[in-house]
């Protein structure tokens, strides 16, 4: 891994550069889970990346449902407050909110299992409505 010699060389002690090169490590779609609060945070962190500069304007496709979620979303926002991790998207109507969900709930569920993993809540909202009933 590169990550661990550069954490080093840059003043991380050994024990800290493990923990941050485990966190890097859990965080991957289809084996990831949180393992510690540094992991958890980078997981929510990652996850909640989605917005249309994501999408290369030369190479855009309506046909790609990855395109087209990404290029409706024209805001996303992350607040943490009161024991409460909330992620906000806003989207016009090139694409649903259940194209967004098609290609992004496995990262969701991430992000809410994250959550939980911190001692929190999680709320998911894609303009202005409330996607799911977990709470801590």
């Amino acid at each position: 891994m590169l990550l661990f010699p550069i954490l080093c060389d840059i003043g991380f002690s050994v024990d800290e550069a493990c923990e941050i090169c485990s966190a890097v490590g859990s965080h991957e779609e289809e084996t990831g889970a949180p393992i510690s609060d540094i992991s958890a945070a980078l997981i929510i962190a990652d996850k909640v990346d989605a917005h249309r500069a994501r999408v290369r304007m030369k190479q855009y496709s309506p046909n790609d449902i990855h395109d087209r979620v990404n290029y409706s979303i024209q805001s996303t926002k992350l607040t943490v407050s009161g024991g409460n991790i909330a992620i906000d998207y806003t989207m016009n109507d090139s694409a649903s909110p259940m194209e967004f969900l098609s290609i992004y709930m496995t990262r969701m569920q991430m992000c809410e299992k994250s959550a939980r993993f911190l001692g929190c809540s999680f709320t998911l909202r894609i303009n202005g409505v409330k996607l799911n009933r977990w709470d801590s």
